[in-house]
């Protein structure tokens, strides 16, 4: 479940795709996959909640994990990365986030 709270240093990452309409529900179901199989079992990982546009031309994952260094480690992690090679085909854009206010 996502953390919204300036006070923990959580690393957010928000990542979007932007896809074809006819395609986003496939490419939510590589996503999905991705994230139940491979991501959920990383150290560091706490949330992923996947966004679709209305008019389904962006995915939108806003991911948090444990801090920077898990994130980066997962990065790193070749297996894993592999194992996502149908998500990276949809050439996601990634921003690494703190939170500076919520309310």
């Amino acid at each position: 479940m996502a953390i919204i709270d300036q006070y923990r240093n959580i690393l957010t990452v928000l990542i979007e795709f932007d896809v074809e309409p006819e395609k986003c529900d496939e490419h939510i179901a590589h996503i999905k996959s991705f994230l139940n199989e491979i991501v959920k079992k990383q150290p560091g990982f706490i949330s992923a909640n996947l966004h679709v546009s209305l008019d389904k031309k962006k995915i939108v994952n806003y991911a948090q994990w444990k801090n920077e260094q898990d994130y980066q480690n997962f990065l790193d992690n070749k297996e894993a990365q592999q194992a996502g090679s149908e998500v990276l085909k949809i050439q996601p854009k990634e921003t690494w986030l703190k939170v500076a206010h919520a309310s």
